[in-house]
This record gives C-alpha cells, structure tokens and sequence, in this order.
C-alpha cells in the first residue's frame, strides 16, 4: 500500500534534493571523517584513490554521492517497509513483536469498552444535583454507588490521588473523577485509530508500520473505500496546490527515516571495519573514541526512527485529509454525480465501486448493482449541476391506492429559491411501497412565482432508473416551481 503513497504533486526534484541527497551528503561526508580511517592506508581497494589527484578525488566523492543518491531515492518504498517489519513479518522476532503490539491493542480497546461503561455508571449512579425535600431515612441509591466506585477504584490503584487524602469532600471527588475518566476515555479512542489498524490481524511488528497502516487503512474504516484501488484514482482529483502540501509532509518523514537508516549503516560499517582490521584497538584512548562513535551514530539512528513518528503522523493526516475532502469529486469522476446522503449508503456505495474494481463483472457478464448511472440510495430530492443551490421539494399522492391495483397518481413539487437558474435539475423518487412507475405519465407542469407571470408549460420528461426513478426535468429559473407528476400501478395489477 506503501508504494501507491508517493509523490503524487510532480515535484521530484524537491524530494531528492531534500530527501534523499542531503542525507547522502551527510553520511558520505561522515563515512570520509570517521570510517575511512579505520581501514589500514595498504589496502587493495584504497590504492586507486591515493593515485588519484585532489579534483578526481573530487569527481569521485560526487559520483559516489550521486549514486548512492539515485538508489536510495529508487528504494525508497523498500526501506519504508524494512521500518515497517514487512521483510521479517514471519520470522521469530517479528511474530513476538506482533504479539506484543496486538496485546496492546487489545489493552487499548478493552480500556476504551471498560472507560465507557464506568463513565456511563457514575453519569447514571451519581448524586441528585437538587436536594429532597426531607432527610431520607438511608443514604440514597446514588450515593452508595458512587462510594462503592470509589473505593473500588482505590484498591486497584487506577487513580493514585484517590489514595491520598487532600481533604476532598465526596462531590469534589466524585467531579474530579468523572473529568479524568472522561479524558482517559478520550484519549484511548483517540490512540486506537492513530496507532493501530482497524482490523487486529493488520498489526505489523514496529510501531511505525502499525501508524502507517493506521492512515493506510482509514479511508476503508470511515468510508468503506479500498485505498489501493481508489488512491490513485484520488489523485486525479486533488488540488494542485493540497498535492504539495502532501509531498512536502512525505518528504520530512524521508529526510528522518533516510538519515536514520544511514547512521545506522556507518554505525555498523564502524563496528565491523574497526573488528577486521583492529586500527582502533592499538591504544585505550582511540579504542574508546572507536567505542563512543559506533555508539553515538547508532544512537543517533534510534533518535531519528523516533522523530519519523510525528512526520508519519503528519503525513497520514494529509492522506486522510485528502480522502475526506476530494471523495466527492472522484465519485463523480467515477460516474456518479450525486454523493449519498447517509454514511451508511456511502459506505455500501464505496464497497460495491471496490468490488466492482477487484473482481469486476459477474460470471454472467451482468455488472454489478453499482455500474448504473445513479447510485443506489432512495428517497425523494431534486439536484442540479448548479453550485450553492436552494431548492425546496414537496411530496404526496392523489387518489387511493385500489386493493385491484388502480393507478395511484404521485405529484412531487420542487421550487428554485435560489438567485441562479437550476441547471439540468434532476428530480429523483420511488413510488409507494409495491407501486411501480406507469410508463409514459411523468409530466412536468412549470409555474411562475415571479414578478412577471407567464403561461403555465407543460412537457413530457426523461425518465432513467429502476426504482428509484430519476425524471430530468431541465433548466428552472429563480423563483419557478416545477410540479411533476407520475402514475404508479400496484404489481400485479393493470399495466
């Protein structure tokens, strides 16, 4: 999923320059200051560089740089996923890392359920705010409860000032802790999402990858949108300008991930040159210096995974943003003018498209429900291509619905109050439960409520879908009502 989460504005010389050269520049610059001198002045590999003058040394330093520079660019997605735990996912370790990450899943998810419970009883058992009108003859239903809370939570030490005694009467208590439960229940929902998957059996061995896929998986968990099929599609439909904003948070998590990566190869390259070829053991003083370099750039390599935390962060919360605000446009793009109206019908919506793009047409050949012009939603409304548009819709019926299946006439009124004509204004019903739509009745009548009358029109309209029906009315001007009707005969009656 990693790879499709790249560079998506087209400005890939910022991030080689900024992420990926100056991490070289650093680690060939160190390799020159610290690991070269380790290696005996002797040595076969050496010797071509002693010959070589001060400007092919030059020349060479910059084509090494250059090099390393362009493989580590084109690794980019490999190393993100060495981070992640991808390579050792079903070895010893990363099988015992993932336990351990489940478990905290489970912890963190088991306090959110507990917390909600807890806050949802004190809310219930806590002490009337008025008090009666006489003293009861034993202390109140609420207030036992909330003692019995109370001291519930002292013996498991959940709250260590519950065990301290700061002269707090009761009520002062109880207040305090129903805002600490509250805030406790706030953050492990928030810590969830931002640092899990939705699913425990995505969990990855390291923290950064469970981050990751926590952002990776979040279009899926709010929307019901695959992310692998649908992100580049997305793409497509995302401001230039917000594309920047999204490589520029990549490219920080780049620079942080890079130059950990190659503190931690020079750490290694140190130790290893320094144990083959013993330069740093001839004496205490250049064992040590040897001793605290290796430790201080790999060190520095821990520091610097640690800090690409807070960029994968903020880089997630770009590739979320960009699912909450472009998912619009790219239905439409997809074919589907008209965003749903609950989540729930989103949801079903964006499941059907992802399905439809992994599995694609039935054994049959028939597509599936989600390939029509209109999604699959019900309900009456009006809809044009018109921005910022006011329109006001009314609905009934004209006559009884006959047990022998007589017509049931259905009038759907829809009037423009806003300063701009409706443009192709769509009008979209289902008629009466078990009532299908008498083909050839919808009419549409137009009315005039402006200052200036004119002559009633009357016009046949198209009519597209299934049930829902969807009756293209056309253009209707400021101020104008359009008045649709439509005959509905009951299923197994006249046609």
């Amino acid at each position: 999923m990693t790879t499709i989460l790249s560079a998506i504005s087209g400005y890939f010389s910022k991030s080689i320059l900024l992420g990926t050269l100056l991490p070289v520049i650093f680690f060939v610059t160190l390799s020159i200051l610290f690991l070269i001198p380790l290696f005996p002045p002797d040595l076969q590999l050496l010797r071509p560089l002693e010959a070589l003058d001060t400007q092919w040394k030059v020349l060479a330093v910059t084509l090494v740089t250059v090099v390393l520079s362009g493989l580590l660019y084109n690794l980019n997605m490999p190393i993100i996923g060495l981070y992640e735990g991808y390579p050792w996912f079903h070895s010893r370790i990363g099988r015992g890392r993932r336990r351990h990450y489940a478990r905290l899943y489970e912890r963190l998810d088991y306090l959110r359920t507990g917390l909600d419970t807890l806050e949802e009883a004190m809310l219930k058992g806590g002490p009337s705010s008025s008090p009666p009108a006489s003293p009861p003859a034993s202390p109140p239903a609420g207030t036992l409860l909330r003692d019995e809370v109370i001291r519930r939570l002292r013996s498991m030490g959940a709250f260590p000032w519950l065990l301290e005694d700061a002269g707090r009467t009761p009520e002062e208590m109880w207040a305090k802790l129903i805002e600490e439960v509250d805030q406790r229940r706030t953050d492990a929902y928030r810590d969830v999402p931002n640092e899990f998957p939705n699913r425990p059996d995505l969990i990855l061995p390291t923290k950064l990858g469970n981050k990751i896929r926590s952002f990776e998986y979040y279009s899926n968990r709010e929307y019901g949108m695959d992310s692998i099929k649908l992100w580049p599609r997305l793409v497509a439909s995302i401001n230039k300008d917000y594309a920047v904003s999204v490589d520029d948070a990549k490219l920080s998590f780049d620079f942080m991930l890079n130059n950990s990566l190659l503190c931690g190869v020079l750490s290694g390259a140190m130790l290893a040159a320094g144990v083959a070829y013993a330069a740093p053991m001839s004496e205490p003083r250049r064992l040590f210096a040897w001793l605290f370099q290796v430790a201080l750039f790999a060190a520095l390599a821990y520091w610097l995974y640690l800090m690409s935390f807070s960029r994968a962060a903020a880089w997630g919360e770009t590739i979320k943003s960009a699912f909450d605000l472009y998912r619009g446009e790219l239905l439409k793009q997809l074919g589907y003018p008209d965003r749903p109206r609950t989540r729930q019908e989103e949801r079903a919506l964006w499941q059907d498209i992802s399905t439809q793009m992994y599995i694609g047409d039935r054994p049959s050949g028939r597509p599936r429900e989600h390939i029509a012009a209109y999604p699959r939603y019900t309900g009456t409304f009006a809809r044009s291509e018109t921005a910022e548009l006011s329109l006001k819709v009314a609905r009934g019926l004209m006559g009884v619905q006959s047990p022998l299946g007589g017509p049931t006439t259905v009038v759907i009124s829809a009037r423009n109050e806003g300063a701009a004509p409706a443009k192709n204004l769509i009008i979209t019903d289902a008629p009466p439960d078990g009532f299908d739509l008498q083909w050839l009745t919808g009419t549409v009548r137009a009315n005039v409520f402006g200052p200036r009358s004119a002559p009633v029109e009357t016009r046949e309209v198209r009519v597209v879908g299934t049930n829902p029906y969807h009756f293209e009315v056309g253009e209707l001007g400021p101020g104008h009502e359009v008045v649709l009707t439509y005959h509905a005969l009951k299923r197994g009656g006249d046609k």
